[in-house]
């Protein structure tokens, strides 16, 4: 019983720290996560330990996400995207002047967004949508919808922002912007 119990001891810390790969769901009926906080939060305690792939189930969700860096390389990548892009999931979240994003990046490479409607939610003075800061590089946005405030007139209501840091291989393509400054 002894040897057991200290096998048991010595091989659950083990599994319980395994890094992530593969792809999981997020919401809807028997998810991996239930929702993107959880599932990005799982990523900054544990790491990548291969390519991950999160898809979003149809629905709205309330994330504000800002994730730590990560640890992305060429070979271990990150994507999020809705399961079923003719039935698109949407992250819809009001900034606040504190926390002006609905999803930032920071210091964090070879992350892709597909297929996902993003939504500024209370059409206030702060509502970036997508932050990029840092030292990112290869991110890249595809058939992805951007909805900002409307009348923006600085950049705290930018669509997409990037501080002035250098930034390499920063791709959009088939995206739609609505609303929103610049």
């Amino acid at each position: 019983m002894r040897a057991l119990l200290l096998t048991l001891a010595l091989l659950l810390p083990t599994a319980a720290s395994a890094q992530r790969s593969g792809t999981y769901t997020i919401g809807g009926a028997s998810p991996d996560y239930a929702t993107i906080s959880e599932a990005v939060s799982d990523l900054d305690d544990f790491g990548l330990g291969g390519p991950v792939t999160f898809l979003l189930r149809p629905g709205v969700y309330s994330d504000q996400i800002n994730p730590g860096a990560l640890g992305t390389s060429a070979t271990n990548t990150f994507e999020i995207r809705s399961e079923h892009p003719s039935n698109r999931a949407t992250i819809k979240v009001d900034a606040t002047a504190a926390a002006n994003y609905v999803w930032r990046i920071n210091n964090t490479k070879f992350v892709t967004f597909r297929d996902i409607d993003f939504i500024e939610a209370n059409n206030d003075a702060f509502g970036r949508i997508l932050v990029i800061e840092g030292t990112s590089s290869d991110i890249t946005v595809d058939g992805c919808t951007f909805s900002g405030r409307i009348g923006a007139l600085t950049d705290s209501g930018s669509l997409g922002w990037a501080d002035p840091s250098s930034h390499d291989y920063l791709t959009f393509t088939g995206n739609t912007f609505t609303s929103g400054y610049g």
